[in-house]
């Protein structure tokens, strides 16, 4: 069922409560490599035969090409290879500017190397631009070795990861599991999406981890009160970075990104890869 905004734009403050925040930025667990930064989480497993498996998510890279932004790029693939995930996720807002289109997926050549399942969700920036025909998007990822999901899911013996749509697209579809994986995992360029089909069968759960990014962090942050800049959600901050947990149990992740948006730098606020362990 595709989404209607009309229908639900009205449920969503209250599916928005159900969400409590377990860790924020300066709980969080990190480490430096070169101007790389990581951000560690350990998940329960949600199945003894996923135990010891390694995720990598980074998201928002607004690519446009800076010699600064390629060395952090460098820097935290090679953090990212150190790590040895099993699974690479890509959060979407892959572009700067539209005329540096074709060149932003060059970024993704950092990552090439990593021997590991490599996957792509759209960003709102992505999903903005419907003159591009949707081939476009899975055919460059497809380049350097990155699966594009959008409301799409990707299977293995051991994970179904489910590639939300974006919300401004008005393609959004809830996912269908296949209850014989041990794990199921969503990404989404956005909180907002998720909180959206949650309000479809609200009793129903949505996966054990969700992974979304594209508030940046803020992007400017005042210590002790946390994120001024708001990008794009109805919820301003409630969802700007951290570790969420909803009232029946899954846990939401949602990282900084590692570029910037409207204007070009941050303040107090960290670009990172996330990495994550079932335990």
């Amino acid at each position: 069922m595709p989404f209607e905004p009309e229908i639900f734009a009205g449920r969503f403050p209250d599916l928005a409560r159900r969400w409590h925040r377990v860790s924020g930025y300066f709980r969080a667990n990190t480490r430096r490599h070169g101007f790389a930064v990581g951000t560690n989480y350990a998940v329960p497993a949600p199945d003894p035969a996923v135990k010891g498996v390694r995720l990598a998510f980074f998201s928002d890279l607004h690519y446009t090409g800076t010699a600064a932004q390629d060395r952090r790029l460098a820097d935290a693939a090679e953090m990212t290879a150190e790590y040895k995930p099993d699974y690479l996720l890509f959060g979407g807002d892959l572009a700067g500017h539209s005329n540096m289109l074709e060149t932003s997926f060059r970024s993704l050549e950092y990552f090439r190397e990593i021997p590991c399942v490599k996957l792509a969700v759209p960003g709102n920036w992505e999903s903005g631009k419907q003159w591009i025909h949707p081939d476009f998007w899975s055919r460059h990822y497809q380049q350097y070795d990155f699966e594009f999901l959008d409301n799409r899911m990707y299977r293995d013996s051991r994970c179904a990861i489910y590639g939300l749509g974006e919300l401004s697209s008005g393609r959004l579809l809830r996912p269908e599991w296949d209850s014989a994986v041990a794990a199921r995992i969503i990404f989404s360029h956005r909180p907002d999406n998720v909180v959206a089909i949650d309000s479809w069968k609200s009793n129903a759960r949505l996966a054990p981890l969700i992974l979304c990014g594209h508030l940046h962090g803020g992007q400017v942050r005042i210590p002790f009160l946390g994120a001024v800049y708001r990008r794009a959600s109805r919820y301003g901050s409630r969802f700007d970075y951290g570790r969420y947990e909803h009232s029946r149990g899954e846990q939401m992740i949602i990282t900084s990104g590692m570029g910037e948006c409207s204007f070009p730098f941050r303040f107090c606020c960290r670009r990172e890869m996330v990495f994550i362990e079932f335990v």
